[in-house]
């Protein structure tokens, strides 16, 4: 898995923030060059909040991200999500740095 640094959502919500946008500009455009590459976006969660609520959160953020690539002429059938919610940590859920940690947007490339 490959991590998406520097993607930003708001506490609980799935909207981007504009300061995500350089991130996801430099993996459509690989994707753009590769065209035989296919990827899947995974959404984690800290463990605050239902695990309804996590699963949900984590899956509309990796279609965020998907939303951005097919925006940016990635084909929609070569991106798939998936949402763990909070049951893939990273780091203990004990601190602000643990759950920031959790809070994240990886890709994984599934074809080539």
């Amino acid at each position: 898995n490959i991590n998406l640094n520097n993607i930003f959502f708001d506490v609980g919500k799935a909207v981007l923030h504009g300061e995500s946008f350089a991130e996801l500009s430099k993996l459509s455009t690989m994707l753009n060059k590769n065209p035989s590459v296919n990827i899947v976006i995974e959404g984690h969660t800290d463990d605050q909040g239902s695990d309804e609520l996590n699963d949900a959160l984590s899956l509309h953020r990796a279609q965020a991200v998907k939303n951005f690539l097919t925006a940016k002429g990635v084909a929609d059938k070569r991106v798939a999500v998936k949402g763990f919610g909070k049951r893939v940590p990273v780091a203990a859920n004990n601190s602000d740095e643990g759950r920031g940690k959790n809070r994240r947007v990886v890709f994984r490339i599934v074809a080539k």
